[in-house]
Formats: C-alpha cells, sequence, structure tokens
C-alpha cells in the first residue's frame, strides 16, 4: 500500500495511527477528511501543500494549530520549516523526528513509550506541552 507522508496542511502522516489511511494526497477515500478545506483550498491555487502559499500562515491555519488536538499544534512550525527547507528535505526530518533514537521503530503522535525497545520517546504532549483531546 502506498502512502504519502506529506499533507496539504503540514500534518506529517507517518506519524498518524488512522488503520488504512493513506494520507490525503493520495487520490481515494482512505483518509479521514475527503471535506479537508485545506486539500480544496491547496488544489484551487494549484500548490502542492498550504505552506507554499504567498498567504501563509492563513486565518484558517492559525485556528487549526490552535484548536487544541495534539497533533495539529505541529502545523504552523511544520509549515514554516517547508516553506524553508522544501518538502523532501522536511520528510526526511519528520521520518527521523518520529524514530525511536533507540532502535529506530517509527512511531505516532499518542505514543510516549517505544512498543519495540521500551524506550521514552519525545511525544508532542513534551514538545508542545498540550494535553491530547
Amino acid at each position: 500500500m502506498k502512502i504519502q507522508f506529506d499533507s496539504y496542511c503540514g500534518i506529517y502522516c507517518g506519524a498518524c495511527s488512522t488503520p488504512g489511511c493513506k494520507g490525503c494526497k493520495i487520490i481515494d477515500d482512505t483518509h479521514w477528511s475527503p471535506n479537508c478545506k485545506f486539500i480544496k483550498c491547496a488544489q484551487d491555487k494549484g500548490i502542492e501543500a498550504c505552506p507554499l502559499c504567498d498567504e501563509y500562515p492563513c486565518e484558517d491555519i492559525m485556528k487549526f494549530d490552535n484548536d487544541g488536538y495534539i497533533h495539529h499544534k505541529t502545523v504552523l512550525q511544520h509549515g514554516l520549516r517547508i516553506k524553508e527547507i522544501g518538502i523532501p528535505a522536511w520528510l526526511v526530518e519528520q521520518k527521523k523526528r518520529w524514530s525511536c533514537n533507540q532502535c529506530g521503530r517509527g512511531y505516532t503522535w499518542s505514543e510516549e513509550t517505544c512498543q519495540s525497545c521500551g524506550s521514552k520517546l519525545f511525544s508532542v504532549k513534551k514538545e508542545f506541552g498540550v494535553k491530547s483531546k
């Protein structure tokens, strides 16, 4: 199953735990929100991702980043990094960020302990000091 780990909004899909989701850039019905406003806006503007828009960060991205969902809290920071280094380099950084430093296993936003080796993980909760919804 092909999965695309970059999203329109700036979420790193490689840290998602939604079963069967291939990411919002794969054209099928598997991702969590086929009616996402970020997908439609980016496609209408002909851009690969919101951070590549001249209007970034827009009001909708700011609201999304601050809506209290732990994985949304990464969007603005990721978007600014994407603007700086581009999507391919950002994907390399994110793969490393979301892999256990001890054993290399990938992990999700909600994990705090590696399921393979038991090491403590650098969770989004620690990174942003937020509680998950």
